[in-house]
């Protein structure tokens, strides 16, 4: 799971971008290929084989996974509420912003709250 990279949204965080690409790079191809990092093997290292990934952050038309967030949605806003340099961050509060986005993900299949991914399978 990470940002995805290329999102359309708006205001994505420069450093949501960088995260995203990194985790990508990371997982293909050097996450399966040995000759990526030949000393991981001197250290007894397996390669290992990412199944699939979960993008934060896609426009809505680029979504194809919905959770259902209504009954851990208080312990998100309190887990938020924890980061005080992102108090400015949130126009309105962080309640106000985080439950108008969710509820207007959620809306559109039929869930009261919801987080939305591009989910990849990679077998």
């Amino acid at each position: 799971m990470t940002h995805d990279p290329l999102t359309r949204m708006l205001r994505q965080h420069p450093d949501h971008r960088a995260v995203g690409f990194a985790a990508l790079a990371a997982t293909f191809p050097a996450c399966h290929l040995a000759s990526f990092f030949p000393e991981h093997a001197v250290e007894g290292l397996e390669p290992h084989s990412v199944h699939m990934l979960l993008l934060m952050g896609p426009s809505a038309e680029e979504a194809n996974l919905w959770i259902d967030i209504s009954s851990s949605f208080e312990r998100k806003i309190a887990a938020l509420e924890l980061h005080e340099s992102q108090a400015s961050a949130f126009v309105g509060g962080v309640r106000n912003r985080m439950e108008m986005r969710a509820r207007a993900t959620g809306e559109p299949v039929g869930l009261e709250m919801a987080e939305s991914f591009t989910y990849a399978w990679l077998d």
